[in-house]
């Protein structure tokens, strides 16, 4: 735990290359961070092609959007019930994972951007 604390202070990147590939996060795979992995392959016209793939460790985005949206459609049925201490405690709960989204999504924004400062010139376009 101390170790997460600390790296997530000092908000640093981490890199391990083998080969061809490698492997970016800000804590070192602890915790459930963001990864961004990828390849680096030549394209027929003598450049390169990094291909990237983001993980999300054990909470993936579209999870924590569904347990938010759950949570919020459950505040209002307690509200409904007047269970309102019980629809405060969802709505809290419904606010954290929607905070948890946007730290992933932060992640995995700056690990993209310290990728293409490195790179340079980088156009990044989704995967087919």
């Amino acid at each position: 735990m101390a170790g997460r604390i600390v790296a997530g202070a000092v908000n640093r990147t981490y890199t391990r290359v083998d080969g061809d590939q490698f492997q970016v996060s800000r804590t070192a795979g602890m915790g459930s961070t963001v990864v961004a992995s990828g390849k680096v392959a030549d394209d027929d016209g003598g450049g390169s092609v990094v291909f990237l793939t983001t993980t999300f460790g054990a909470w993936p985005l579209g999870t924590l959007v569904v347990a938010a949206v759950f949570l919020l459609a459950l505040a209002i049925y307690l509200v409904y019930l007047r269970e309102y201490f019980n629809a405060v405690a969802a709505v809290i709960a419904s606010g954290t994972a929607i905070y948890w989204y946007r730290m992933k999504f932060w992640g995995a924004s700056y690990l993209r951007s310290e990728i293409s400062k490195y790179l340079g010139g980088v156009e990044w376009r989704p995967g087919k």
